[in-house]
């Protein structure tokens, strides 16, 4: 029994990776497009991250909520916003680490947003998958 839903939440978070690439490749395609073609976004990179990261988590909430965790209860409207809102907490905490990591000890600002993004993903998929897209009432205990 502990064995399959293990398996289940391994498949999980193996489709969530898969996402969050595709949601990475958005985000970093977009940062590297507006920083490196518009001297004023580079100027401007913490306000360049959140538009790349509001597109990408966008992206990535289409994903999920069809793909990583189809089938889990919530309403489409209700689930973006508590996507998007969990998703600003941890925006928060790229946009702190990044500006930390720039600012104060000069890092460069692709790598300290690769750390930054890499270093919450685990967490990140926790509070997706217990608290966004929960299981259904009928098959709680499967989830």
């Amino acid at each position: 029994m502990l064995s399959s839903r293990l398996v289940r939440l391994g498949q999980q978070f193996v489709k969530f990776a898969l996402v969050g690439g595709s949601g990475a490749v958005v985000d970093f395609s977009t940062y590297l497009l507006l920083t490196r073609q518009f001297p004023w976004w580079l100027q401007h990179f913490l306000l360049a991250n959140v538009v790349a990261f509001l597109l990408a988590n966008f992206n990535n909430y289409l994903w999920h909520r069809q793909w990583t965790f189809a089938g889990r209860a919530g309403g489409w409207w209700r689930q973006y916003v508590e996507f998007l809102s969990v998703s600003s907490i941890y925006l928060l905490f790229i946009q702190g680490a990044m500006w930390l990591m720039v600012r104060v000890y000069g890092y460069h600002d692709v790598l300290a947003k690769l750390i930054a993004v890499g270093v919450g993903v685990g967490i990140y998929f926790t509070v997706v998958r217990r608290f966004i897209f929960r299981p259904r009432a009928a098959s709680a205990s499967s989830g």
